[in-house]
């Protein structure tokens, strides 16, 4: 690349030429411009993902209000920033926080769903976000009716995001363990399937309750399911609440289509899944809840 003091020597008069100046003029001088030129360009080039140098991401994240998984490559960042505002256009809707939430589990992208009080139920498939990204290993996302390319419009078009409507109660969380929440149409449950990143650890492995950094039944540090828990709040609807954030290995749980949806006999809550503990009738103290599945509740 041409420097601007290489430049300017070639329109300086035969007078500036000399040793003396050049080394004066053009290897001093001058050379601040060319400092100034490189600086400039490195800001410039660090104000978009494709061309920033990978310690800016964080920053450009942040300036988006965008969150990274613990375990998001570069690469996935980079396409995920080109395509902030298309995120954004979704916010409040389910679509918006299924895509952000299973952006964040990279790099499997499990399915994740929503299941409402209503009996709604919205599902985004399994890999759905390295589609978006177009990461490699992924399949391309077909282009929108007409050729669109806005991204909301290529997820529907798709079928990778669809929606179940079942009558209310459906997913029956809580009706026994709290009658009075019934009327609250504004709850839902996050699902996350498949083998995200959280795998369980078992009691007497040395870990104690309330130890820092660590979480009850998912080994996993408290600091990302915070995070985890700011994504529920940047996209849910306004004024809804997740009740509960559920993590199973299972891809077929809380299915939609599930022939036996909604009967506790086949492993859908009961009403008693608000409880932490229930008795069995014999007088012993049982878990509410499978232990098969974790859960994070309590979202604002």
């Amino acid at each position: 690349m041409i420097q601007y003091r290489h430049a300017f020597r070639e329109l300086l008069p035969q007078w500036l030429r000399g040793p003396n100046a050049d080394s004066f003029f053009i290897e001093g001088l001058c050379a601040l411009y060319d400092a100034d030129r490189s600086w400039f360009q490195q800001i410039l080039l660090n104000r978009f993902p494709s061309t920033c140098d990978p310690s800016a991401l964080p920053l450009l994240l942040a300036d988006r209000r965008l969150r990274r998984g613990p375990q998001t490559a570069d690469l996935a960042v980079r396409r995920y920033l080109r395509l902030w505002w298309q995120q954004w256009q979704l916010a409040g809707l389910d679509a918006g926080l299924l895509l952000a939430t299973q952006a964040f589990l990279a790099p499997d992208y499990p399915q994740v769903r929503i299941w409402t009080r209503g009996g709604s139920c919205t599902t985004i498939a399994k890999g759905t976000v390295g589609r978006a990204l177009s990461l490699p290993g992924y399949a391309p996302l077909p282009l929108g009716p007409d050729g669109a390319l806005d991204l909301p419009e290529r997820l529907r078009w798709s079928g990778l995001i669809t929606t179940v409507e079942h009558p209310s109660g459906t997913f029956d969380y809580d009706s026994i363990s709290h009658p009075s929440f019934a009327s609250r149409w504004w709850h839902f449950w996050l699902t996350i399937h498949g083998k995200p990143l959280w795998a369980p650890w078992q009691y007497g492995s040395g870990y104690k309750w309330g130890q820092k950094g660590l979480s009850w039944g998912l080994n996993y540090p408290q600091g990302e399911l915070r995070t985890l828990d700011l994504i529920v709040r940047d996209f849910q609807p306004h004024e809804t609440r997740c009740v509960s954030m559920i993590v199973t290995e299972n891809d077929n749980a809380f299915d939609p289509d599930d022939p036996n949806v909604g009967n506790p006999a086949f492993g859908w809550p009961d009403g008693k899944w608000g409880y932490d503990s229930i008795d069995d009738g014999a007088g012993n103290v049982i878990p509410a809840k499978p232990l098969i599945h974790r859960y994070w509740p309590g979202i604002p």
